[in-house]
């Protein structure tokens, strides 16, 4: 163990923390909307909705053509403050001309989309309404980039997970109380975009080197080299994220889009922890490949991705044993047939997660067209388990489909990473851990099963699963040098404040 890895783990652990406080709050009023605007609309009209919010993500991750990743990649390269505003404004103007030509596009042509594609004309005043949401939504995307290139967490936490999703909520308490219907809910996304966008944009300008002038370098055409492959990337993952709702509403119907976008962003808590650490692990891993340090490459690597595993797995326990209850709990009765899928949803989420680290650490050595290649493949066998399964099994087969696709390309980014950079997600112990884990969680399923389920069984089974999973991480896989360095430094600044607190 060097003195620099110890500190890079301390900076990524401190600063994961902070994201994490941030996703938790995101995430847990973002479930809160939906669980309103589910209950308040039914199942119909929230998939009309749900097709709206898809489609804002499908369009702006489009006019974003990767920008706000090559900006993130390309600023700590970076010292002078003029080309670090070359970078900003070019990111900037490029996403700005492409978003609002093609939120002009669908805003005039919602009808035509509504009834060629959804086979439903009532949709076009949700579709124009959602497209207004397309260019702030990109620039807030920018803006988050920026950030993630000076290695501030703050500004991402206030613009995405915290203005965004209280403004959202707000606005889908207050139109579900005066009855506005489906248009005031998606007027209650274009606000929250907006506003965000306005504190992201007021941080890069107020906080770093961007200013209105135009630059005397640009490096536009770097940033857009690098880019232009993110741009198909992110098309493509998209089809790994959306598609799915998309060819639902497509081949099913809006009720099926609406229980699977209940159970969707479900499975996605699963991902607070790999989100946590990955805004802050793409620049400082950019840093280390550009020193040539791949030795701490790998043990920051391994550290962050155990961190990742201890704390999803006993969510992903949770949700894959109780996915009929948590979904009536949070949802209703009305969605309760999604339980299935959840289950195997979870699944796929669950391989993301603990592998995730994966395409951000060959986004940050540059190898951006095998990420391209890798994401053709996982999007092109996506889409075929798509259209042979969402017409057979509908929002099962799409949870199949996307569960699939998870797999697959986490295999190929894990493998080309260990190619290049010999880097390894886990150890021996690990691998032990997540063996004796699954065996656990299939135990606890497998008994919560063959008896009556009551609270108190629930109760019971949960904590038993609780005190294993303890023995089995204390037991099996321990604490590394770090991780006891850092819990010194956190119990001695928790005694500082204790004793500063009875002597004040």
């Amino acid at each position: 163990m060097s003195q620099q890895d110890t500190r890079h783990f301390r900076n990524l652990f401190t600063g994961g923390g902070i994201l994490f406080a941030g996703f938790v709050a995101e995430l847990g009023l973002s479930l809160f909307s939906k669980i309103i605007i589910a209950r308040y609309l039914g199942k119909v009209d929230y998939g009309g909705i749900a097709l709206g919010a898809t489609m804002v993500a499908i369009s702006s991750t489009i006019v974003l053509a990767g920008m706000h990743t090559g900006v993130a990649q390309f600023l700590p390269r970076f010292e002078d403050s003029d080309d670090r505003h070359g970078i900003i404004f070019s990111a900037f103007a490029v996403v700005g001309g492409f978003s609002l030509a093609l939120a002009s596009g669908i805003f005039l042509f919602a009808p035509t989309l509504a009834e060629t594609f959804f086979h439903n004309p009532e949709l076009a005043p949700v579709l124009a309404i959602f497209a207004l949401a397309i260019p702030v939504s990109a620039l807030m995307r920018v803006a988050i980039g920026v950030s993630q290139g000076y290695q501030q967490t703050l500004p991402k936490v206030l613009t995405r997970n915290l203005s965004f999703p209280i403004v959202r909520f707000s606005g889908v308490a207050i139109v579900a109380l005066f009855g506005f219907g489906p248009l005031g809910i998606a007027g209650s996304y274009v606000l929250a975009y907006a506003l965000s966008a306005c504190i992201g944009v007021w941080y890069v300008v107020r906080k770093t080197a961007f200013s209105i002038s135009v630059p005397d370098r640009f490096h536009a055409a770097s940033l857009m080299s690098f880019s232009a492959p993110l741009l198909l990337t992110s098309a493509l993952t998209l089809v790994l994220s959306d598609i799915d709702t998309l060819m639902l509403g497509y081949f099913a119907t809006e009720g099926d889009v609406g229980v699977y976008n209940v159970i969707y962003p479900i499975g996605v808590l699963l991902l607070m922890f790999l989100r946590s650490f990955r805004f802050l692990f793409l620049p400082k891993i950019s840093e280390l490949d550009a020193a040539e340090s791949y030795a701490s490459m790998r043990r920051q690597y391994y550290l962050v991705t155990k961190w990742i595993f201890l704390t999803t797995t006993p969510v992903f326990a949770v949700v894959v044993v109780y996915p009929e209850t948590i979904i009536q709990m949070l949802f209703g009765a009305e969605y309760a047939s999604g339980g299935l899928a959840l289950a195997i949803l979870t699944g796929g989420f669950y391989i993301h997660a603990v592998l995730g680290l994966n395409g951000t650490t060959l986004t940050s050595i540059g190898r951006t067209r095998l990420i391209l290649f890798d994401n053709f493949v996982a999007a092109g066998v996506n889409i075929a388990l798509n259209l042979w399964l969402i017409p057979r099994y509908g929002f099962v087969g799409a949870a199949i489909a996307t569960t699939a696709s998870y797999v697959l390309i986490n295999v190929l980014y894990s493998a080309q990473l260990y190619h290049l950079r010999s880097i390894w997600p886990t150890t021996g112990r690990v691998t032990l851990a997540v063996g004796l884990t699954l065996a656990l969680i299939g135990i606890w399923a497998e008994v919560e099963e063959l008896i009556q389920s009551t609270l108190g069984s629930t109760i019971t089974l949960t904590v038993i699963f609780g005190l294993c999973y303890v023995s089995i991480v204390v037991g099996v896989v321990g604490m590394e040098d770090e991780e006891t360095d850092l819990a010194l430094r956190a119990k001695d600044e928790l005694r500082g404040r204790v004793l500063r607190f009875f002597e004040g």
